[in-house]
């Protein structure tokens, strides 16, 4: 059934790229408008592409309800969510094999060149803070540095551990990551507040637990309300532990989860949940309340498949994520695929393919 389902997505990716292709920016119709706010950005991969610094990707956005997809810019990689003043920051990658960090108006007009190819060449996973004042991006080399909006570059850290993704507060003010350059043995996450003249510290977590790797980069949730945030390490190598709790207090409340495992936590809106992707592959529920039914499978991943990235719409409504396919080495023709919980059951609506992860506009 997977093997079926994945030449229909393939045979699906090859269609909506090709009906696409034919221009740098396809505008909406202004006779029927597209809301944007309900649009996911993502990156789509060609069928024939079999590595990740190919030039050929380009940057789609296509409604929620799986409509109205179309290109924002061909050959670049995006890497987070919108900023809520309608900005894109993503890597262009040129014909040359140099890479540069473009800043765009929501739809890809406008393309700005952020820093010059020097300082872009070794950087990877360029973000984007949601008040769009604020880029940060990491280097190969355990740096991760912060671009202000007057292009004032900061090294936050020299330790910043690699597989990782650092994350922005919902008011984009401040930021979260993995400050350890090997998580084996410890596990420390830094908060810092970036709207001062200099960076600051707020607090450092420190646990002395390490991280068991599985696939993608470990990540860092916020709650919508930006109080708390939630990650995860490994006491054991059959059991994770979730962690909520004050992004400025180390006082962090521990969940233990057995046997599935844990990794990529989100924080559910309304503060009562956080989905993760297990190591069996699926997405799941943990339940934070202190009564009932702890966890919750929300998919069926088979022996060929696995899912990862669930992120919480604005509203709780709904979870995007991707599933992969263990047969494809490099990981690059994921399905973009989205949990609808609005009629009570969750409904699986399968957005694209040959995706490398997606993002909510309306964060």
């Amino acid at each position: 059934m997977d093997k079926r389902i994945k030449i229909f997505s393939i045979i699906f990716g090859i269609i909506g790229v090709a009906l696409l292709s034919s221009c740098d920016y396809c505008p909406t119709n202004t006779n029927n408008p597209i809301r944007e706010e309900g649009d996911i950005y993502f990156t789509v991969f060609p069928v024939n592409v079999i590595s990740i610094n190919s030039t050929t990707p380009s940057i789609y956005r296509i409604s929620s309800d799986g409509k109205n997809m179309r290109e924002v810019y061909k050959k670049a990689r995006i890497y987070s969510s919108p900023s809520n003043d309608k900005k894109l920051v993503f890597m262009r990658l040129n014909d040359d094999g140099s890479q540069e960090i473009i800043k765009s108006e929501i739809d890809g007009t406008s393309p700005q060149l952020i820093t010059d190819r020097d300082f872009a060449s070794d950087k990877l996973f360029p973000m984007i803070s949601p008040n769009g004042k604020y880029i940060v991006v990491n280097d190969s080399k355990w740096g991760l540095w912060l671009i202000s909006d007057n292009n004032k570059i900061f090294n936050l850290t020299g330790n910043f551990y690699p597989n990782s993704l650092p994350s922005f507060s919902p008011d984009g003010n401040k930021i979260a990551f993995y400050d350890s350059r090997l998580l084996g043995n410890q596990v420390m996450i830094t908060v810092m507040d970036i709207s001062t003249p200099i960076p600051t510290v707020i607090t450092k977590k420190n646990q002395s637990f390490g991280l068991r790797e599985y696939r993608g980069e470990a990540t860092i949730g916020w709650s919508a309300d930006g109080t708390k945030i939630c990650y995860i390490v490994s006491d054991s190598e059959t059991s994770d532990l979730l962690f909520v709790g004050d992004y400025n207090s180390d006082l962090d409340k521990g969940y233990e989860i057995i046997s599935v495992g844990a990794y990529q936590p989100s924080i559910s809106p309304d503060l009562n949940k956080v989905a993760f992707a297990g190591r069996d592959g699926n997405i799941w529920i943990r339940s934070l309340a202190d009564t009932g039914k702890k966890y919750f499978n929300l998919t069926n991943s088979s022996k060929l498949t696995y899912n990862l990235y669930p992120q919480w719409s604005k509203d709780g409504q709904s979870l995007l994520y991707v599933k992969n396919f263990k047969d494809d080495p490099d990981a690059l023709r994921a399905s973009l695929e989205k949990l609808d919980f609005i009629k009570g059951t969750p409904e699986i609506k399968v957005l694209s393919n040959n995706v490398l992860k997606g993002y909510w506009n309306n964060r």
